[in-house]
């Protein structure tokens, strides 16, 4: 019987391989319910099933790589390079002004990557692009670019660490991002992109048109929402923007607002059509306490950590729209799903913080808040 697609996309498990394997062999007259659990013929009926089961990763990797909704890394930037003509958007550094307050008696001219700050999260950033003087007694602004790309650049406001000494000058971030800072694009998001490139052809846009035009016009920005029930008056849609950790920077918005200009009609009155706009945020707390067994507690620990803020990401602006049911929410069974298949070893999860599903407004950008894992080892029985 022919296998279809989805067969050769589907890894197999090591016990699926040794069920055919003894299948098999039993039709052969073998005596494989007789043989000893550490016996020779059973050792090879385990090893032949375990590599069976590693070819099969291999099968279902470049089974997946003809399809855009299945190909993953590289087999996706191959599929974007040879289909669209398009390739994946490189991580973007984040930039932002910073206030030079210098109370002391003496100025200081600075060059070009000579000032350096340290955030509270350890990430560093440069004057990479601007030089000045840190005059006695005044105040300069002078902004600062990430000194490694991604997304750990968007920072809150907070008071930054000299890491180049000048006596008497501190350094302070008010919150306001001139261009966030997005890591390497992800492969839903260049699905998105490339799916979205035939709308562009059209001459009036669609949703699905403006989403193609935002993801080019400003690399950066992870989250989209776009309000095209003429919110303004109409003829008019308004683009909610924003970034993986972040709302969208100031000269991010500027950028969409750039295309949408070019790319949309006018609506015949002073009324801007398309409006380009940063998301409002909201801080998403998380306690949960997780039970685990046969595992580290750290890496545990670590594990949920990074997988907490990988789902993060996967919420879209506003929410998850789950019609015909709920629309704007986090649901605490979306979250105990994803934690549980993205961290192995644990066996139940209980959140405490938030106590129920959480409605997220429309068109809001979800923040990582504070978390607590109490993670409690499960004894066998």
């Amino acid at each position: 019987m022919p296998l279809s697609l989805t067969d050769l996309q589907t890894e197999l498990s090591p016990e699926s391989v040794r069920t055919v394997v003894e299948e098999i062999l039993t039709c052969l007259s073998f005596p494989v319910t007789a043989w000893q659990a550490e016996s020779n013929a059973r050792a090879f009926v385990e090893l032949a099933s375990r590599l069976a089961s590693e070819q099969s990763k291999t099968v279902a990797l470049m089974a997946k790589m003809v399809h855009l909704d299945t190909a993953e890394g590289e087999f996706l930037d191959a599929k974007m390079k040879s289909d669209y003509d398009e390739e994946r958007q490189a991580a973007v550094p984040a930039t932002f002004p910073v206030r030079f307050v210098n109370s002391g008696a003496a100025s200081y001219p600075v060059t070009t990557s000579q000032i350096v700050v340290r955030a509270s999260n350890g990430r560093t950033f440069s004057n990479v692009t601007t030089g000045g003087t840190l005059t006695a007694g005044t105040t300069q602004i002078i902004p600062v670019t990430a000194e490694v790309a991604g997304s750990a650049g968007n920072i809150i406001a907070q008071e930054l660490e000299l890491v180049t000494p000048f006596a008497g000058v501190r350094a302070f971030f008010d919150g306001v991002l001139t261009n966030a800072g997005s890591d390497q694009e992800s492969d839903a998001n260049a699905r998105e992109r490339m799916k979205t490139k035939w709308a562009t052809l059209r001459t009036e846009k669609i949703s699905a048109g403006l989403l193609n035009l935002v993801r080019t016009a400003a690399p950066a920005l992870h989250g989209i929402s776009i309000d095209d029930d003429n919110p303004r008056g109409p003829g008019t849609v308004d683009v909610y923007l924003a970034a993986d950790t972040a709302t969208a920077g100031v000269s991010d918005v500027a950028a969409v607002q750039t295309a949408l200009d070019g790319a949309l009609f006018g609506t015949g009155t002073a009324v801007v059509a398309g409006l380009a706009i940063a998301a409002p945020t909201v801080l998403f707390p998380l306690a949960a306490t997780i039970y685990t067994r046969g595992v580290n507690e750290a890496d545990t620990l670590n594990l949920l950590i990074a997988a907490w803020r990988a789902f993060l990401l996967t919420v879209p602006v506003g929410g998850f729209d789950l019609s015909p049911g709920p629309d704007h929410i986090v649901q605490n069974e979306q979250i105990t799903t994803y934690l549980s298949k993205a961290v192995p070893g644990i066996v139940s999860i209980t959140i405490t913080t938030p106590s129920a599903d959480t409605t997220i407004a429309a068109h809001t950008k979800v923040l990582e808040s504070t978390m607590a894992f109490s993670i409690v080892p499960v004894t066998e029985g």
